[in-house]
């Protein structure tokens, strides 16, 4: 028997098929291949690296997405079954809309599937697999399985990622994961994650580095400080997503640079506090921004801050104050995105009890495309004012200082990479970084300014 793992990729990833510099393997995949028998040929595809192979010899296909995939994961899993190919379906937008998952697939998975999987995969063997596999509840990550980190495939360029954690104690009522995990945080054994730290291999790069993947590594202090105090003895660099709490106990910020954090990406959200309290993050507060950002960077932890566009309480010259408020505190990046009703969350059930979502096309809610009527602007004007932040970020416009130094940072890497080269056996894996370094220090030494563009 064999299995065949499918992750899509969005159209933009599509055309650049191939490209690997910097993505990384999510951990789903290589969790269920960890729970499915020896016996069980495995593959993972992922789209963004490699076409989907169709005329594979899969008995069973399983993918999984969030909700701006749908559409065009249902296509893929049509073309499966057209060929007489089982599929399985599950992940965060197939668990609330069910039904509408199985038009397109042989059985859904509703909720987390490490419970499910084997009694699933032996019903498939038996010839009688249910429609609908409902997940008792939250799983217990005392048993959670170490991943198949060897099964990712080979043209990642970074391969190694674990998690702590499932799950964030926050309420922030737009947030998909919060909900999906019922407001509760879920932690692993620190002996687990310290065996799968130190078991991770691949070149140089990958021995050395590594990402958590929790949904918010620093949900319960407590465990965090145990967890890098555990985890310093390995002499690793790892980045995580955090909570802007992280930065308020100064034991914490000198655990994480002893224990190897490079960067943190951390929801800022909104410079504007009214915001902040309409998405009930109340745990964030704009005054203290600044300083959070300083002290990590006294640490030599970069940061990446992310924002949301769209709130209630946001209106035109948004825009211009948080690109001038994200380079007065001194983030290393930051990723805009426009405010998106999640199928699910509080946000989406009030959004759409005013009557305010117009568009229903699933592919349009990745955080770029606005489905709802915002209040203080019209839905055109938020998208294009979106695109206009987007371009005065795209090349680390943040600070010509901050520019310098990634440009020095990186001639350095990339003359290391080109003595690397010379070796045969690092050859495959130094040339695409090469190549990513080398494009970056083009881009550097051009003067992009948002007014030239």
């Amino acid at each position: 028997m064999k299995i065949g793992f499918i992750a899509p990729a969005l159209d933009l990833d599509r055309e650049k098929q191939g490209e690997r510099i910097f993505l990384l393997p999510p951990l789903t995949f290589p969790v269920l291949a960890a729970l499915t028998p020896d016996d069980i040929e495995v593959e993972i595809i992922e789209e963004r690296l490699q076409p989907i192979p169709y005329t594979a010899d899969y008995d069973l296909v399983g993918l999984t997405f969030v909700t701006a995939f749908a559409p065009y994961a249902y296509s893929i899993a049509d073309k499966f079954r057209e060929l007489g190919i089982k599929v399985v379906m599950g992940g965060p937008h197939a668990s609330v809309f069910p039904g509408e998952a199985l038009q397109h697939a042989d059985a859904v998975v509703v909720g987390e599937a490490e419970e499910i999987w084997q009694p699933l995969l032996r019903d498939f063997q038996q010839g009688r697999m249910n429609k609908i596999y409902q997940a008792s509840g939250l799983v217990d990550l005392k048993n959670f399985p170490q991943p198949r980190l060897d099964l990712a495939p080979k043209e990642f360029a970074f391969r190694n990622s674990t998690l702590a954690s499932k799950g964030c104690p926050f309420r922030c009522n737009f947030c998909f994961t919060s909900f999906i995990n019922q407001y509760q945080q879920r932690f692993r054994h620190i002996d687990d994650v310290f065996r799968d730290i130190e078991a991770m291999d691949g070149n140089w790069l990958d021995r050395k580095h590594f990402v958590f993947w929790d949904d918010n590594l620093f949900g319960n202090p407590r465990y965090a400080k145990e967890l890098l105090r555990a985890i310093t003895p390995l002499n690793k660099r790892w980045a995580a997503a955090a909570s802007v709490n992280i930065a308020t106990d100064p034991e914490t910020v000198r655990l994480l640079e002893q224990a190897g954090c490079a960067a943190l990406f951390i929801g800022l959200e909104s410079i504007n506090s009214a915001s902040l309290q309409e998405s009930q993050k109340y745990h964030n507060h704009v005054s203290n921004y600044h300083d959070m950002v300083k002290r990590l960077h006294d640490h030599g932890i970069g940061i990446t801050g992310a924002f949301v566009f769209g709130f209630d309480q946001d209106d035109r010259s948004v825009f211009d104050r948080t690109l001038e408020f994200a380079i007065k505190i001194d983030l290393d990046c930051m990723t805009p995105a426009i405010l998106t009703p999640l199928p699910g969350t509080p946000f989406y059930h009030r959004i759409k009890q005013e009557g305010r979502i117009f568009d229903h096309d699933w592919s349009h809610y990745d955080y770029y495309h606005v489905v709802f009527e915002p209040k203080q602007m019209t839905a055109e004007e938020l998208y294009s004012l979106l695109k206009n932040v987007k371009v005065g970020t795209s090349f680390c416009q943040f600070s010509l200082k901050k520019c310098q130094e990634c440009l020095v940072a990186a001639s350095k890497l990339y003359d290391g990479i080109r003595i690397g080269l010379d070796s045969k056996s690092n050859r495959d894996h130094l040339e695409p970084l090469a190549y990513g370094v080398k494009l970056f220090t083009t881009l550097a030494e051009i003067d992009f300014t948002v007014d030239k563009i």
